[in-house]
């Protein structure tokens, strides 16, 4: 969430040389921080996954904007390799982020990175 989507977040990372991306909601962005989380409102509790996509394109990105069957179109490696992330991305819950939080907080002060997570208590 925030001011980027996760593709330009994805693409960031890979272009400063990153290895992986671990995405989580922010609380303040879609969280308990907005209101009343689910089932009690619309904001994403803290054991919930963010959905979605890190491409701009719709649906499966090797048959994009074709049925995805056998013997259907499926894009060739070459166009994959374009498309398809560079880097593998796992969204977590941001319950599960605290403790890796916990490990960058130790070695950074990069408050503004950090969004509601860096005054939290770890534990």
């Amino acid at each position: 969430m925030g001011r980027y989507s996760e593709e330009a977040r994805l693409r960031n990372a890979y272009e400063k040389g990153m290895i992986g991306m671990i995405l989580y909601s922010d609380p303040s962005d879609s969280g308990s921080k907005k209101g009343d989380v689910y089932p009690d409102g619309q904001w994403l509790p803290d054991t919930g996954v963010q959905r979605g996509n890190v491409k701009s394109v719709k649906g499966d990105i090797s048959t994009h904007l074709y049925p995805a069957y056998k013997g259907g179109y499926h894009a060739s490696g070459e166009e994959l390799a374009k498309i398809a992330p560079k880097i593998p991305v796992i969204p977590i819950p941001y319950n599960d982020i605290k403790p890796i939080h916990a490990l960058i907080e130790a070695t950074s002060n990069n408050s503004r990175r950090m969004g509601q997570l860096q005054n939290r208590t770890i534990g």
